[in-house]
């Protein structure tokens, strides 16, 4: 009786531990197109701050300003997208390795990470969102500098 209470709870842990990797691989998978896409931002920024020094004007330093602070934001956003897939993963390879202990101690530990767990998507999707407004911003400021460079 006991064994087949402990099977159908791993068998219901590990049912939830895959739903939990199946609704947040679309992040995982977007995290990589990130990746990339943070290296080309910080890139453009640097490239449009190294040549703001060649063609100094009367707006020089609060374009400065504005390039660097995106930066700070491309850098800090991606930084904190990057922690919470790490946390993510540890999370889920916890609970994967502690799925077949069924003493209550892991158990209750087991739920309240399961539950914690949960919020990943919703977690995601805030990072995310908030780094491609910043990717947004860029284009704003990419499209203002060629603008100013025309004029």
């Amino acid at each position: 009786m006991i064994y087949s209470q402990d099977q159908e709870l791993i068998q219901r842990k590990s049912a939830l531990v895959t739903k939990l990797m199946n609704d947040n691989h679309s992040f995982l998978v977007k995290w990589s197109t990130l990746y990339t896409l943070s290296d080309d931002m910080m890139d453009y920024l640097d490239e449009e701050l190294f040549n703001l020094g060649f063609h100094a004007n009367e707006n020089s330093a609060r374009i400065e300003a504005v390039l660097e602070h995106l930066k700070v934001l491309t850098d800090r956003f991606f930084n904190d997208i990057s922690l919470c897939i790490d946390n993510f993963r540890s999370d889920t390879d916890w609970l994967t390795k502690n799925i077949c202990k069924c003493d209550p101690f892991h158990t209750h530990i087991w739920w309240e990470t399961i539950n914690q767990a949960n919020d990943y998507p919703q977690l995601f999707n805030t990072l995310f969102t908030r780094f491609l407004k910043v990717c947004q911003m860029i284009d704003v400021v990419s499209v203002l500098l060629n603008s100013l460079s025309h004029a």
